[in-house]
């Protein structure tokens, strides 16, 4: 798994089924997809993620860059050039600032389709096992069955 929660084969098992999917006959009709939209979701998602942090970590090289100029230009004695270093530094903290809010806002999505789709599958699985209980119920037929039952069972 890499550092940024997904698996390589991730991206592989997506762009495997674009191509499978674009070749008549290459994937069975009736096949259920291995891949659905959510699925789709989350990888763009992660994907999107992933360009933020790089994006962030760009604008924290050229803040630290900005930085280093504006020092040489003080030396230098170029104090108006140096003030500019500082403004475009500060920009760029900005920047990166923002990129991690918004990296902040797409893992707290990624986590919330991710507990969603749990409590979908968790509700699915209580329905199919209130529906088998009540299929069992009606197999048995009720109370008033197992009293009859009981009753010819005393009866020997």
């Amino acid at each position: 798994q890499g550092p940024e929660g997904y698996v390589f084969g991730d991206l592989f098992r997506h762009v495997w089924h674009v191509v499978l999917s674009a070749v008549p006959g290459a994937v069975p009709q009736g096949t259920p997809a291995l891949v659905d939209e959510d699925d789709h979701a989350i990888l763009d998602l992660k994907a999107q993620r992933d360009q933020l942090v790089g994006h962030r970590k760009r604008m924290e090289k050229m803040a630290a860059r900005d930085h280093e100029v504006a020092e040489a230009l003080v030396r230098q004695g170029a104090k108006e050039r140096a003030m500019l270093a500082l403004r475009k530094k500060k920009q760029h903290q900005q920047l990166a600032v923002e990129c991690e809010a918004h990296v902040a806002k797409v893992e707290e999505l990624i986590t919330n389709i991710e507990v969603t789709r749990l409590q979908k599958e968790t509700v699915d699985a209580l329905a199919a096992g209130v529906a088998t209980v009540r299929k069992m119920q009606a197999e048995i037929g009720g109370v008033g069955n197992v009293e009859r039952l009981m009753d010819e069972h005393a009866d020997l």
